[in-house]
């Protein structure tokens, strides 16, 4: 059986670096032709530290996980675990990049459509060329009842769209048919 082990630091403002807390940050298992994420994740305390636990050997990817509203981001950092715990990982935030915009209704437009679509997340992921997505999948950000959205903390790139919910009938009825 493989052994486990440790990967810890600490998040720090990449201007004044000061500590930053309640930054969620997951792992990302690099493999030849694609990646993906792993179960370990962890989030900085107040004084900026992290420890993600349970790491096999291997390539991976340190990034942060999406948090609605943020405006930082981080440029993912490569981690090799071999054969004993990574210590000392220094991530720097950085202010990203934003998008505003309406998401406008085809249709029924009733302050009530909106308003269910106020309840819904709409997620935005950042391609740069060909490459994968960066900075760990994607910002989500909150729908105003008007339709008004925000989505900060990006990397430079093509932004493509989507919708979440935190209950699957709460998406019934809409998609995203077109973005610009």
């Amino acid at each position: 059986s493989l052994q486990n082990f440790a990967a810890s630091g600490v998040v720090v403002d990449g201007e004044t670096n000061q500590p930053v807390p309640n930054v969620r940050l997951g792992l990302q298992k690099v493999l030849e032709n694609n990646s993906s994420f792993i179960g370990s994740s962890a989030l900085s305390n107040a004084r900026g530290e992290f420890r993600l636990e349970n790491i096999t050997p291997g390539t991976y990817s340190l990034t942060m996980m999406p948090q609605p509203d943020s405006e930082i981001r981080i440029d993912p950092l490569r981690i090799e675990v071999v054969d004993q715990d990574v210590s000392g990982l220094n991530v720097r935030t950085l202010k990203g990049a934003a998008l505003t915009g309406f998401v406008v209704l085809e249709g029924n437009q009733s302050k009530e459509a909106y308003a269910r679509l106020a309840k819904l997340r709409l997620f935005a992921s950042v391609r740069s060329g060909d490459g994968p997505s960066l900075g760990g999948g994607g910002r989500v950000a909150t729908i105003g009842t008007d339709g008004s959205f925000r989505i900060g903390g990006l990397p430079a790139g093509t932004a493509n769209f989507g919708l979440s919910s935190p209950s699957s009938g709460l998406q019934s009825g809409f998609m995203i048919s077109r973005t610009e």
